[in-house]
């Protein structure tokens, strides 16, 4: 139900290039079911195909990874609860699996077994598959979305309408990352701030209130995010400083201390250093700098607390799913534990790995991923105050001094021998692309809130 990715444009020739490549590996749990990213830009699914989740044109399960027909050029993926979502390099969005949420039509009943067009959409740079509905992150950094409408998951003031096509969100702009989940949806804008709207029967909405909303409005009090992630009724938020909060339902420990729900986002105690984190269904997963994953919430064989999985090393992206867990190597294979009634965890088997983390089997090509630069957290009030301090402090990252380019809304610096961009848009959010990221265009802050922003240099370490 994540995954966003930012389209860094330069001018060359007279025409506008983007940066990002199809290499960029990622990896996307579902409820019952996993998909992943290649470095050739085509797409890998296994587990649960009841409802043709896995693409491939039929509705047999697969305990061992298969191609999903005929996609290419795929820069980004998103799995939902029976439906899937993926972004290509020219900014059209494709999906698969249950029909009615892929569409957004009424009309349709028959599942989709094969990715098909998503018709309305253009521009976007990232996409998530909820529960019912899905959303899109266009490149000037409004949102559109469609599906089911049943609680006001769309944002679009009304309920029980199912939209014939994709339709933007009224009233939001300047947002930076989505995420679905369970009939309500969550935006972060690059301030730092966090707006929500749909559901809130368990506080999942962080107001304070267990009154659904039609329309986009501020988690009052809560700033300082740079990542999000939606649950089936619970709601996490990553703050620069490597803490987490989170609030709504709290039946299986989604928020990590044994409570009552929280209606208003509160911290999980004891967790900090974290640089990555995951919800889906009633399960909570985090990525701690230090190379630690931790697992809490869930259905029966998940965590009360944030308990630390062992045995795993060098890891460079997590993903929770229904009730599996998956997690990415730095060497691009790929991990998985949890439940595997329908071959979800890709090892061949369905035997259920509690505590046992099973190699996903195949060679999935995934891509190696480099070990991130540290970078001492700073401030900074204005663009060349952040490019000084860049090239004075990490002459290996950023060797040299590059000359100012500015393509419309981006300023940005390329620094020819560790073939490294840093890049600020006019909004004031700041980017890095290169050797050092794979080619992955990483969000790192904003100079727009200063005290908020340039520490979430932090988020690349």
């Amino acid at each position: 139900m994540r995954s966003f990715y930012i389209y860094f444009f330069i001018l060359i020739g007279g025409s506008v290039s983007s940066l990002v490549l199809a290499g960029s590996p990622i990896i996307s749990a579902g409820n019952m079911h996993s998909i992943a990213l290649k470095v050739d830009g085509s797409v890998v699914a296994w587990g649960d195909n009841a409802q043709g989740q896995l693409g491939n044109g039929t509705n047999n399960d697969s305990s061992i990874p298969v191609a999903v027909s005929g996609l290419s050029n795929v820069i980004g993926i998103s799995a939902g609860y029976n439906h899937n979502l993926a972004v290509k390099s020219d900014g059209t969005v494709v999906g698969w699996g249950v029909s009615q949420i892929v569409l957004g039509s009424e009309t349709s009943t028959q599942n989709i077994l094969k990715p098909v067009k998503i018709e309305g959409l253009t521009s976007i740079i990232a996409v998530s598959a909820g529960n019912s509905h899905s959303m899109a992150l266009k490149s000037d950094g409004t949102v559109v979305s469609w599906g089911f409408n049943s609680l006001g998951e769309l944002g679009n003031g009304t309920t029980g309408t199912v939209p014939k096509t994709p339709a933007l969100v009224a009233g939001l702009s300047g947002v930076i990352a989505v995420s679905a989940g369970n009939k309500y949806s969550i935006a972060l804008k690059s301030d730092g701030t966090v707006i929500i709207w749909g559901h809130n029967r368990f506080g999942q909405l962080g107001n304070g209130t267990t009154k659904n909303s039609l329309s986009p409005t501020a988690v009052p009090r809560l700033t300082g995010i740079i990542a999000i992630s939606a649950g089936k009724s619970h709601s996490m938020a990553l703050k620069s400083d490597g803490t987490v909060v989170t609030w709504g339902r709290h039946n299986g420990g989604q928020y990590g201390v044994d409570d009552f729900p929280k209606f208003s986002p509160g911290i999980v105690p004891g967790l900090t250093g974290v640089k990555a984190i995951s919800a889906f269904r009633d399960h909570s997963m985090v990525q701690k700098h230090d190379g630690a994953v931790l697992s809490w919430g869930g259905e029966g064989h998940f965590k009360e607390v944030p308990t630390t999985i062992t045995g795993l090393s060098e890891i460079a992206a997590v993903s929770s799913g229904g009730f599996h867990s998956i997690v990415l190597k730095a060497d691009g294979t790929v991990l998985a534990w949890g439940s595997n009634s329908d071959g979800q965890l890709g090892d061949g088997t369905n035997q259920q790995r509690l505590d046992n983390p099973a190699l996903v089997v195949g060679d999935l090509n995934l891509g190696k991923s480099t070990t991130s630069p540290v970078i001492t957290p700073i401030f900074a009030i204005s663009n060349d105050r952040v490019f000084a301090y860049a090239e004075a402090n990490f002459p290996a990252l950023f060797p040299g001094t590059a000359a100012n380019n500015q393509y419309q809304q981006y300023t940005y610096r390329f620094y020819p021998k560790s073939k490294n961009y840093l890049g600020i848009d006019t909004s004031g959010v700041i980017y890095i692309l290169g050797s050092y990221t794979q080619n992955k265009l990483t969000t790192i802050g904003s100079v727009v809130n200063y005290k908020n922003a340039i520490l979430a240099w932090e988020a690349i370490k």
